[in-house]
Protein backbone atom coordinates (compact mmCIF):
# COMPACT_ATOMS: atom_id res chain seq x y z
CA UNK A 1 0.00 0.00 0.00
CA UNK A 2 1.04 3.43 -0.64
CA UNK A 3 -0.11 5.97 1.82
CA UNK A 4 -3.74 6.12 2.92
CA UNK A 5 -5.12 3.69 5.51
CA UNK A 6 -6.42 0.23 4.70
CA UNK A 7 -10.25 1.59 5.32
CA UNK A 8 -9.48 3.67 2.18
CA UNK A 9 -7.85 0.84 0.50
CA UNK A 10 -10.94 -1.17 0.65
CA UNK A 11 -13.54 0.67 0.28
CA UNK A 12 -15.56 0.25 -2.95
CA UNK A 13 -12.99 -3.10 -3.77
CA UNK A 14 -14.38 -6.10 -4.77
CA UNK A 15 -12.68 -9.16 -2.78
CA UNK A 16 -12.64 -12.81 -2.80
CA UNK A 17 -12.06 -14.41 0.00
CA UNK A 18 -11.18 -18.43 -0.13
CA UNK A 19 -12.08 -20.07 2.69
CA UNK A 20 -14.51 -17.20 4.03
CA UNK A 21 -16.39 -19.26 6.53
CA UNK A 22 -13.27 -19.45 9.41
CA UNK A 23 -9.65 -18.95 10.80
CA UNK A 24 -7.80 -16.42 8.79
CA UNK A 25 -10.44 -16.09 6.01
CA UNK A 26 -13.85 -15.45 8.05
CA UNK A 27 -10.98 -12.63 9.57
CA UNK A 28 -10.34 -10.74 6.45
CA UNK A 29 -14.09 -11.38 5.11
CA UNK A 30 -15.23 -9.47 8.09
CA UNK A 31 -12.30 -6.72 8.27
CA UNK A 32 -13.25 -6.49 4.26
CA UNK A 33 -16.90 -5.88 4.82
CA UNK A 34 -16.48 -3.45 7.93
CA UNK A 35 -13.89 -1.37 5.49
CA UNK A 36 -16.39 -1.10 2.61
CA UNK A 37 -15.42 -3.97 0.47
CA UNK A 38 -17.78 -5.87 -1.75
CA UNK A 39 -16.98 -9.35 -0.78
CA UNK A 40 -17.75 -12.68 -2.27
CA UNK A 41 -16.51 -16.04 -0.32
CA UNK A 42 -16.36 -19.20 -1.04
CA UNK A 43 -16.75 -21.99 1.94
CA UNK A 44 -16.58 -25.88 2.19
CA UNK A 45 -19.98 -26.73 2.51
CA UNK A 46 -23.96 -25.69 2.18
CA UNK A 47 -24.40 -25.18 5.99
CA UNK A 48 -21.32 -22.95 6.27
CA UNK A 49 -22.12 -20.80 3.62
CA UNK A 50 -25.86 -20.50 5.42
CA UNK A 51 -23.47 -19.50 8.58
CA UNK A 52 -21.87 -16.98 7.07
CA UNK A 53 -24.73 -15.60 4.74
CA UNK A 54 -26.76 -15.01 8.30
CA UNK A 55 -23.19 -13.25 10.49
CA UNK A 56 -23.03 -11.12 6.86
CA UNK A 57 -26.03 -10.07 5.69
CA UNK A 58 -24.13 -7.60 3.58
CA UNK A 59 -22.07 -9.90 1.67
CA UNK A 60 -22.28 -10.09 -2.38
CA UNK A 61 -22.07 -13.96 -2.51
CA UNK A 62 -21.08 -16.98 -0.89
CA UNK A 63 -21.14 -20.35 -2.50
CA UNK A 64 -19.49 -23.66 -1.28
CA UNK A 65 -16.35 -24.86 -3.31
CA UNK A 66 -13.98 -26.73 -1.83
CA UNK A 67 -10.57 -25.58 -4.00
CA UNK A 68 -8.59 -28.88 -2.80
CA UNK A 69 -11.30 -30.27 -5.49
CA UNK A 70 -10.13 -30.33 -8.83
CA UNK A 71 -12.65 -31.33 -10.65
CA UNK A 72 -14.76 -28.76 -8.76
CA UNK A 73 -12.26 -26.12 -9.78
CA UNK A 74 -11.96 -27.03 -13.75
Amino acid sequence: MTGGTLGAELAGRRILVVGGGSGIGRAIRLLALERGAQVAATVLDAAEAAAVAAESPEIAAVRPLDVRDRAATG
